[in-house]
């Protein structure tokens, strides 16, 4: 099957109720987005494969982020609709059953984001006003629960700045096994995920808001009843026990604050079904 598609869509505004000035209490309107995509479909070989492949296209407006202003004591992000961008990319899936009850599986994908339009001021460091390289609008003086600061934001072209978790590469190989019972079955799942290094934050390109390229292994073994039965399982994630950022984030002046991912964990889950 050869498929194209055009949807729109939105994500919904919202309101800014804990900032310490009131300027930076207020709404912000919906983030919209124009999606394209072509496709194909198929099963192979006696639908022994699946082949997947998609191109798409994503168009945003009003793109929502966090911008660094001033508050009543330091700074603080304030979310705000900051920019236009766009993401494409091409993505791959392959399914194969190359023996009864083994499944095998192959994905891989290749994404471009970047900003069409990103005229703000994000770095949380305010001026006298002087104009700064890159300038792509007059600055405005900071207005603090009504009074002037004497101190400016100054707007600098941030085009050139990654989207925040948007890697380039990704990829992932899985395999499931499933051994039949009388009474049920046992299935044994592993797979590897692997991305390229990326921006977490997107507001900034120091070293310290960027994940490293990681192959993430995982692997659970389960036994089950048929149907609507019972499920017991023991999963390891992380087994390689990487150090993996999940994100990280700055105001202002203000350290940049990091989070990562759990180290190696190992634990079961007992679930059922009524």
């Amino acid at each position: 099957m050869v498929y194209g598609t055009y949807s729109t869509g939105y994500k919904a505004g919202g309101y800014n109720s804990r900032g310490t000035v009131r300027e930076n209490v207020g709404p912000y309107d919906p983030e919209t987005v124009d999606a394209f995509e072509l496709g194909l479909k198929s099963d192979l070989f006696d639908r022994s494969v699946q082949l997947n492949l998609a191109a798409f296209l994503n168009k945003y407006s009003d793109l929502q982020s966090s911008v660094t202003k001033q508050g009543a004591v330091r700074a603080e992000n304030v979310t705000v609709n900051v920019a236009s961008a766009e993401t494409y990319g091409i993505e791959a899936d392959l399914l194969t059953k190359p023996a009864r009850n083994l499944t095998l599986g192959l994905s891989a994908g290749w994404l471009k984001a970047e900003y069409t339009d990103f005229c703000e001021d994000i770095d949380g460091v305010f001026t006298d006003g002087t104009a700064e390289p890159g300038q792509c609008a007059p600055a405005t003086e900071i207005i603090a629960n009504g009074a002037p600061t004497g101190t400016f934001r100054v707007p600098i072209d941030n085009a050139g700045l990654p989207l925040s978790n948007s890697p380039e590469w990704s990829a992932s190989i899985r395999a499931d096994y499933e051994v039949p019972l009388s009474f049920g079955y046992i299935s044994l799942h592993a797979d590897a995920r692997y991305t390229s290094r990326y921006n977490t934050w997107g507001r900034a390109v120091d070293d310290a808001f960027y994940r490293d390229e990681v192959v993430l292994v995982n692997a659970n073994v389960a036994i089950a009843e048929h149907e609507d039965g019972w499920r017991l399982s023991i999963y390891g994630r992380n087994l390689t026990n990487q150090d993996v950022l999940s994100g990280a984030t700055k105001a202002g002046a203000n350290p940049i604050l990091q989070f990562y991912l759990p180290p190696r964990e190992w634990g079961a889950e007992l679930g059922f079904k009524f």
